[in-house]
């Protein structure tokens, strides 16, 4: 048997816990735990938990914290790309800010199913790893009103501390789950995405439908089913085919910001969408950003009340 430790005793003597708080990664009280747990390696453990569930219990606690690093890391490339101007305005919408930002949801919702696991594991909810962050809503839901009512079990009692963090969290979390679903399991084209730039030259004309590039000018194709906004002003191409956007004075670069359809239209089709309407108003990197710290907050509250509750197991 391998005596190789998956992450060390000293909380921040772990390379992997090191780095993350290095970039800023710091979950409120996640360190706590881990340092009530003793690591969750070492004995003595908990009675109630026994030594295979104590570990399980650190191996989703140390995957939580990898998981927002990962999430952080995908929407801070985003920004760079966005702020440095350094991506193809034609290929990179359909192709390299999909897979950042499903990136960026998949893992940051990935720290809610692990935080799900250590809530089970912790309070012996008897359920198996097919439990949903959903399903953990519903049942403190349930222990609260049973504590409320005075038919609460002791373990139900211990279970009802978390309702008053997670009594108005579902439709935030119902809000990233769809976000998530959109990026991963639907077809993203660019004409679902507006990204609002400065090239480095500003369109006197918008377009040209002749193929023709006018001296000392650089150009790019729109495909048809395109828009795309440079800076207040928009550039639209339903014409069929794609045309050429002639570019004939320089301008400074500013950043660019990306757009997706609003949360209610994120199931219509690419033809279904009136552009710019359709479109959420806010940047999809600041909706990133209210996301992840909204999570950072939540699962530090919850780690305070889960510090809390090993403490008091026998």
């Amino acid at each position: 048997m391998s005596t190789t430790r998956p992450w060390a005793k000293s909380y921040a003597d772990d390379p992997v816990t090191k780095e993350l708080l290095h970039r800023g990664i710091n979950i409120p009280y996640h360190e706590d735990l881990h340092l009530a747990a003793n690591g969750f390696l070492d004995p003595p453990f908990k009675s109630v938990l026994g030594q295979a569930s104590t570990e399980a219990l650190g191996m989703h606690h140390y995957t939580v914290h990898v998981k927002l690093g990962i999430a952080k890391e995908y929407v801070d490339e985003l920004k760079t790309k966005l702020n440095t101007n350094t991506f193809n305005l034609i290929i990179d919408p359909s192709f390299t800010f999909q897979k950042l930002l499903s990136g960026f949801f998949s893992n940051l919702l990935a720290c809610y199913d692990n935080l799900t696991q250590e809530i089970r594991l912790l309070f012996a909810l008897g359920t198996d790893e097919k439990m949903s962050v959903f399903g953990v809503l519903n049942v403190v839901r349930d222990a609260n009103h049973k504590v409320n009512t005075g038919v609460a079990l002791p373990q139900e009692t211990r279970v009802a501390n978390l309702f008053p963090i997670f009594q108005n969290v579902q439709t935030t979390l119902e809000k990233m789950v769809r976000y998530r679903n959109y990026l991963t399991h639907r077809k993203i084209v660019s004409s679902m995405a507006a990204v609002s730039a400065s090239a480095p030259a500003m369109p006197l004309k918008w377009y040209e439908l002749k193929g023709i590039i006018q001296p000392g000018a650089s150009s790019f194709p729109l495909p048809s089913g395109t828009f795309t906004s440079f800076m207040q002003s928009g550039i639209g191409n339903t014409s069929g085919q794609a045309i050429m956007v002639h570019i004939l004075q320089s301008t400074k670069l500013n950043p660019a910001k990306l757009f997706l359809p609003k949360l209610d239209k994120l199931d219509l089709l690419p033809t279904q969408l009136t552009l710019p309407n359709d479109l959420d108003e806010r940047a999809i990197t600041d909706v990133c950003d209210e996301f992840y710290t909204w999570t950072m907050r939540l699962l530090g509250q919850t780690y305070e009340v889960l510090s809390r509750d090993f403490r008091s197991l026998a």
